[in-house]
């Protein structure tokens, strides 16, 4: 049979004179080749990072051990698409490991590979990301109304409890009094602010807002550029923060907000990048899957800078991306995957909720086909430990109010330093 990560289907067929007798129905994977090519790095500060090179495959199991034999503190790690790249968490500076790999076509599995080992040379620091559309404060049926929202979309963060949260769609003015959109809003404004200053206050003393843009009313040049990111100020510090330009669409540039945070126990420093990757605009004469690509290679360029220019930083990408594997072009997977960025939904070793899609449109009944055009990418260096969307259900069904038309979704993650 031709090799294929298409799922084989046959039965037997029994025959004895005239009668015939068939067998139930099975099934096979075909054996995929051992991949090829493994190496292994580990460098002071960056962390330690597997590679290979493999076909076709529905995902892959690395092995990491402390002796060749892979006989002593055996761990697994298993990968749920066609990666090149793992970075391991549970790492102690200074002790030797192998690692070997071993490609998957659903439950059939090639034999490993040779193994490599390394002595890694990083320390690890666990952090907990998130991203969270909140749906501008405007919008309308079915969505509750902001003042409501905003209680619910507090409550869901405070239970979730990310050190380091990207927003997006966060800007509109907002009644400090009645929590309700308003217009025509001029500085000094102080009977109004930015959605995101309505959330912070929602939140109840438990984030802070890093100063990703010049606020409204603080100064010459001051300006909303809709997606913020919020920290925990008992675990994280802003060391500095600014935003990327990544695109301009009918004369407006389009920001993305990038922050040094450094974690005030151990001080370990990333960086962090919330984007809002474009949805499909009106225009029929652009190709917005490519739009979305081109958008996403931008940010990845500007944010390497960064890294670069604060002693090459780990980097973290949180954010809505409008695109998943189910369109045409996944243009921000290609330009992940050509910067070898991770994404946490196929790394991590434990997934919540995965069957649902991250956008859940206001319904009660949430769609689930795991279509999830929120991401979280991490650079090499940088492991994920686990991926969940925070949802309240019942019986399948989203209970209370809907705080926004995406869900909440955070990652545990190691970064090195």
């Amino acid at each position: 049979m031709t090799y294929t990560t298409k799922v084989y289907w046959y039965k037997i067929l029994a025959t004895k004179g005239s009668s015939k007798r068939y067998s139930p129905i099975y099934s096979v994977s075909l054996t995929p080749n051992v991949p090829s090519q493994v190496a292994v790095t580990s460098n002071s500060g960056q962390g330690t990072s597997v590679t290979w090179v493999n076909g076709a495959v529905t995902g892959l199991s690395v092995q990491r051990a402390d002796d060749a034999a892979f006989t002593t503190n055996v761990v697994s790690y298993s990968l749920r698409h066609n990666s090149q790249q793992l970075s391991p968490f549970g790492l102690v500076n200074g002790a030797t490991y192998y690692f070997r790999v071993r490609a998957m076509n659903g439950s059939t599995g090639s034999a490993y590979s040779a193994a490599v080992s390394t002595t890694a040379q990083s320390n690890e620091q666990s952090v907990r990301v998130g991203t969270y559309n909140l749906n501008n404060a405007q919008s309308g049926a079915p969505a509750a109304s902001w003042s409501q929202r905003r209680v619910a979309g507090a409550s869901l963060v405070n239970e979730a409890a990310p050190d380091l949260l990207g927003v997006q769609e966060a800007s509109n003015w907002v009644s400090k009094s009645s929590h309700n959109y308003v217009t025509g809003v001029s500085c000094p404004a102080t009977t109004a602010w930015r959605q995101v200053d309505d959330f912070v206050a929602a939140l109840g003393g438990t984030y802070q807002l890093a100063p990703t843009e010049i606020a409204p009313c603080s100064g010459p040049g001051w300006f909303r550029g809709a997606n913020y990111i919020l920290y925990n100020p008992r675990t994280y510090t802003v060391v500095d923060a600014g935003h990327f330009v990544i695109d301009t669409i009918n004369g407006v540039e389009k920001w993305a907000p990038w922050a040094v945070m450094q974690n005030i126990a151990t001080g370990a420093r990333l960086l962090f990048v919330a984007p809002h990757i474009t949805v499909d605009m009106s225009s029929p004469n652009i190709n917005w899957d490519q739009r979305r690509q081109t958008e996403t290679t931008s940010l990845i360029q500007q944010a390497q800078q960064v890294a670069a220019n604060n002693g090459n930083l780990p980097i973290v990408y949180a954010g809505d991306f409008n695109s998943n594997s189910k369109h045409t072009l996944d243009g921000p997977a290609v330009a992940m995957r050509a910067a070898h960025n991770e994404d946490a939904e196929y790394g991590a070793q434990s997934l919540t909720n995965f069957k649902y899609d991250s956008a859940n449109k206001y319904m009660r009944t949430p769609p689930a086909f795991s279509d999830d055009i929120d991401h979280v990418f991490m650079a090499p260096g940088v492991s994920p430990r686990g991926w969940k969307l925070w949802m309240h259900m019942s019986n399948g069904q989203l209970v209370g109010t809907i705080p926004s038309d995406h869900n909440l979704l955070t990652a545990d993650v190691n970064f090195p330093y």
